[in-house]
C-alpha cells in the first residue's frame, strides 16, 4: 500500500532519519502520516482485520484482502443470475424458479411418464387423421374410376371428388385437438371416491351409449327402429345397485345443502327407508363373508375379527344386539368402537376399512354412555343385592301401583308404573301421547331365549381360549358391572368421569397456554407507568 511499510518483531517502526512510523497493529503495517493511518481505518481491509482479530485468526494482506473480494462479488453475480431464472414445463404445466428444481422435475418419474402419455396421445391423432386422409383419398379415387367418360362428366366428376375431397378434409380439420387438461389431468380431475365415480361415469358412458344406438337407429328402416328401442329399453333399466348409489348420492348432497334441523331430520329419516341393511344371519359386520346361519356368523366374528361381546353372561337378546350393531353401521354409518367420537364416514365400505385398519372390531363399553347405549339387550337383575329376597311376581308387583280413580279414566283395572305407562289388564302398554316422538324411534324388543344356546358356547370358547381373548378386560368390565349394581355406583361412576373429564380439560388448556406463550415475538411491559 502506498505510504505504508510492513512492520516485523516487537521493534518500533522507524524511517531512514529514525523518526517514528505510524503503525496498525491489527494489519501489521505502518505509515508516515498521522492521516495516512486513520484514511487506513477508515478502509474495509482494517475491519476485516479487526474482526479476524477478535475471533483469534491471523490478519491477511491486502493483496489477499483483494483477492477475496473479487470472488464473493463473483459469488453475488451468480446468485442473482440464479434467483433471475424461471423455467416451465409445458407437459406438466408447472413453472420453477430453480434450476436444480427444474432439472430434478424432468427427470422425475412422474414428468417422464406424463410426457410418455402425451407423446401415444399426439401419435394416435396423427394415426387418426392419417387413416382419415387416406379414407377419403380411396373414396375419391373409387369414384372417379367409376365413372362414365366424356369430358364434360369427367370434369363434373372431378369436381364432385375434390368437392368430398374437402368435406373429408374439413370433417379432419373439425376434429378437437386433445387439451392441455387431457395430456395432462389435474389432481382434481381424478375421482375421489372409486365407488361413486366410476358408477357415475358408467352410466354417463351408458346414456351417451343410448343416445348413440337411437340415432342409428332412426337412420335406418321402421323395424331397425323398433329393435333398436326394444334394446334401448332393456339397457336403460336400472339395477338395484345402481338404483340404491343414485339414492346415497342425492341423500349425501341434500345432507351436505341442508340449513335447517328439521331438514336434517327428513333427511334421516328418507335415508332409514333407502338404506341397504345387513342380514345379521348371514352377513358379516366387518367383512363381505357369508355364513350360511347365525351361529356360524358369530363364530366367524369371533375367530376372524376377535369380536368380543361385553358381559356376555347377562345378555337376553343376543339377536336384537347384533342387529343394532348392524343397523348402526349399515345405517348410521358409524364405527363401533369410536360410537360417534371420531371423524364422519359415508359408507358402509368406508366404515368396515376404517375398522379393519384402525383395529375398531369391538363393542364400545368404556364410558357410562356406552354402556347405557345397549343396556336394553342386557338383565342384571341378579347382580343387584336383593335379588334373593324378591321373586319376579313380588318385583312385577312391586314397580307397578294400583290407580283408583286417579283421573278421569281411573279404575282398578288400571296400573301405573314409574315411568308414566298405564298397563291394562291384558298385558297392553298405554304411553303418554307427550312421550310419542320416543315411542316411534324403535320397536320394543322382544325378549326371547332362543340365544341361549349361542351365548351358552361362545362364553364357552371364550373360557377354553383365553389368550385369544383379553381375560383383564373381561374382569374389569364385569367389575363394573358390579359396581353399577351396588348402591351408589352409578354416582361412583358419574363422578369418576366428571373427574377425568375435568382432568382433559386443565391439560388442554395448559398444552393451549404454552403454545400461546412462545406464539408472543414481541416485549410487553409488564407494568406501564
Amino acid at each position: 500500500m502506498d505510504g505504508s511499510t510492513s512492520t516485523q518483531g516487537g521493534a518500533l517502526p522507524t524511517n531512514a532519519n529514525n523518526t517514528p512510523l505510524f503503525t496498525c497493529m491489527a494489519c501489521q503495517v505502518a505509515f508516515y502520516s498521522a492521516d495516512q493511518q486513520r484514511s487506513h481505518y477508515r478502509t474495509d481491509w482494517h475491519r476485516y482485520n479487526l474482526k479476524r482479530k477478535v475471533a483469534e485468526l491471523p490478519s491477511i494482506t491486502a493483496e489477499s484482502f483483494a483477492q477475496r473480494v473479487l470472488a464473493q462479488q463473483a459469488k453475488t453475480l451468480e446468485d442473482e443470475k440464479k434467483k433471475g431464472f424461471s423455467a416451465e414445463c409445458t407437459v406438466c404445466r408447472k413453472s420453477y424458479g430453480s434450476e436444480n428444481g427444474f432439472k430434478n422435475h424432468l427427470e422425475s418419474k412422474k414428468h417422464k411418464e406424463a410426457e410418455a402419455k402425451m407423446v401415444e396421445r399426439m401419435q394416435a391423432e396423427e394415426d387418426l387423421r392419417a387413416e382419415q386422409e387416406a379414407i377419403a383419398e380411396s373414396l375419391a379415387s373409387a369414384y372417379i374410376s367409376n365413372s362414365n367418360a366424356g369430358a364434360q362428366q369427367n370434369t363434373d366428376d372431378s369436381a364432385a371428388a375434390a368437392a368430398i375431397v374437402s368435406a373429408v378434409e374439413s370433417a379432419v380439420d373439425a376434429v378437437p385437438p386433445v387439451s392441455a387438461s387431457e395430456r395432462n389431468p389435474k389432481v382434481s380431475d381424478f375421482p375421489i371416491s372409486d365407488d361413486e365415480e366410476s358408477s357415475e361415469d358408467e352410466d354417463d358412458d351408458e346414456d351417451e351409449d343410448d343416445e348413440d344406438d337411437a340415432e342409428e337407429g332412426e337412420d335406418q328402416g321402421t323395424g331397425d327402429k323398433t329393435q333398436t328401442a326394444d334394446a334401448d329399453t332393456q339397457e336403460k333399466q336400472p339395477t338395484s345397485e345402481s338404483v340404491l348409489r343414485s339414492q346415497e348420492r342425492s341423500i349425501k348432497q341434500e345432507l351436505q345443502q341442508a340449513t335447517t334441523e328439521e331438514e336434517v331430520v327428513k333427511i334421516l329419516e328418507k335415508k332409514k327407508t333407502t338404506s341397504v341393511r345387513l342380514n345379521i344371519e348371514t352377513d358379516c359386520l366387518f367383512c363381505t363373508h357369508k355364513s350360511p346361519s347365525f351361529d356360524d356368523n358369530m363364530s366367524h366374528m369371533s375367530h376372524a375379527h376377535s369380536l368380543f361381546i361385553p358381559d356376555l353372561e347377562y345378555l337376553v337378546d343376543l339377536r336384537g344386539l347384533v342387529k343394532y350393531l348392524a343397523d348402526k353401521l349399515s345405517v348410521a354409518n358409524v364405527c363401533l368402537y369410536c360410537n360417534g367420537r371420531g371423524r364422519a364416514l359415508q359408507s358402509l365400505d368406508a366404515v368396515r376399512k376404517h375398522m379393519l385398519d384402525k383395529g375398531h372390531c369391538k363393542i364400545a363399553y368404556e364410558t357410562e354412555i356406552d354402556v347405557l347405549e345397549i343396556s336394553d339387550f342386557y338383565d342384571f337383575s341378579s347382580t343387584y343385592p336383593d335379588a334373593h329376597e324378591h321373586d319376579a311376581d313380588e318385583e312385577v308387583e312391586g314397580s307397578t301401583a294400583l290407580v283408583k280413580g286417579s283421573g278421569k279414566y281411573g279404575g282398578p283395572d288400571a296400573l301405573e308404573e314409574e315411568d308414566g305407562e298405564l298397563v291394562l289388564p291384558s298385558g297392553a302398554r298405554i304411553g303418554h301421547r307427550s312421550l310419542q316422538r320416543y315411542y316411534k324411534q324403535s320397536i320394543p324388543l322382544e325378549r326371547t331365549e332362543k340365544d341361549s344356546v349361542v351365548i351358552h358356547k361362545m362364553l364357552t370358547n371364550y373360557s377354553e381360549n383365553p389368550g385369544q381373548f383379553n381375560t383383564q378386560l373381561i374382569q374389569s368390565r364385569q367389575n363394573r358391572a358390579m359396581v353399577l349394581a351396588m348402591p351408589g355406583g352409578r354416582q361412583a361412576v358419574k363422578d369418576f368421569t366428571m373427574y377425568k373429564e375435568k382432568r382433559a380439560r386443565q391439560d388442554f388448556a395448559n398444552r393451549i397456554g404454552m403454545r400461546m406463550n412462545g406464539l408472543q415475538k414481541y416485549y410487553r411491559e409488564a407494568n406501564p407507568i
